[in-house]
């Protein structure tokens, strides 16, 4: 988790910046599957969207 966290973002104007400052990262369950890609295994990372209220949106805000 601490990796994605601060997995470096590029922004439209080229500044990078790290994940941490621009989302929440939260780990949860779900139905495992194990994926391979040219005999790589491979991670599906999924995300969705709220509407911000300052720099960053709590958890659990609409």
């Amino acid at each position: 988790m601490a990796d994605l966290e601060t997995l470096s973002i590029t922004l439209s104007d080229g500044s990078r910046v790290p994940l941490g400052s621009l989302a929440y990262v939260d780990q949860a369950r779900s139905y495992g599957k194990v994926s391979r890609r040219e005999g790589m295994r491979t991670v599906t990372v999924t995300g969705g969207l709220r509407a911000a209220h300052g720099p960053r949106a709590a958890p659990g805000s609409p």
